[in-house]
């Protein structure tokens, strides 16, 4: 099961400006979101017209706790996670690191409310950063991204590309899929994280991504990332990148 803005009840992205878009010759970008944040004030020459596109929903209020609540209990197109929790052994819950904005640390105690709802205890949960190929988070950084609270009561790991990872299967592309052991070992398994425009028209980053690369091993990321594009080398381009492309596949299938 994936949490994402989506199964929040978050409104999409628009793609076009909104009411609330301004145009000048200077615009304010917030920086260093989980250190101490501040504003960095970029200039731009006069003759340049510059249009500052805010998302919707820019200025609207966080959700409240009671808010969050609702979303877990009544989510999009799956099973409520209580439900799903019935009956399992042993859960992982995977989550980005502080390279994404997601604020795990607001979403998380309320899916542990619905998995101890179910019956879990703690000792059959943990936490697993699914940072794929970037560098291991330190204690302080698992500490803004998760909580205080939970890194002294639950289980907390690093993902490692290159140790206990296991093959679980190969997609239809040839990509072998190598993932945390760990993880692969949980029969319920929970991934918290966004989905976010990447860099360029059509393309958000997250989702699936938690999982390819998240925790998958080396094997699997390389072959992604370098033998599987050369395989699709001659097919048209796919302009929208829909999940239904080759493109995506291997990533959902995994």
């Amino acid at each position: 099961m994936a949490l994402t803005a989506g199964a929040m009840h978050i409104p999409p992205l628009p793609l076009r400006p909104t009411a609330e878009t301004t145009i000048s010759n200077s615009v304010k970008i917030q920086i260093a979101a989980w250190g101490e944040t501040a504003d960095l004030e970029l200039s731009f020459p006069d003759t340049w017209s510059v249009t500052n596109c805010r998302m919707r929903g820019h200025d609207a209020p966080a959700l409240t706790d009671e808010e969050i609540r609702a979303s877990l209990a009544a989510p999009h197109g799956t099973p409520r996670l209580r439900e799903m929790a019935g009956g399992a052994s042993q859960v992982a819950i995977l989550f980005d690191d502080l390279i994404r904005p997601t604020p795990v640390y607001r979403v998380a105690p309320f899916v542990l409310e619905e998995l101890h709802g179910a019956g879990i205890e703690e000792d059959q949960i943990r936490f697993v950063a699914a940072i794929g190929t970037h560098a291991p988070m330190t204690r302080a950084e698992i500490v803004k991204k998760l909580g205080s609270e939970i890194v002294e009561r639950y289980a907390v790991y690093n993902h490692n590309i290159y140790e206990n990872v296991v093959l679980v299967g190969e997609t239809s592309f040839g990509t072998p899929v190598y993932i945390n052991r760990e993880v692969a070992s949980c029969d319920l398994r929970v991934g918290i994280g966004g989905v976010i425009p990447y860099y360029s028209k059509h393309i958000y980053n997250g989702g699936g991504k938690i999982v390819l690369p998240g925790i998958s091993g080396i094997e699997t990321i390389a072959d992604y990332h370098l033998k599987f594009q050369q395989r699709l080398a001659g097919q048209p381009p796919d302009p929208q990148h829909r999940r239904d492309r080759p493109a995506r596949r291997p990533r959902h299938e995994g």
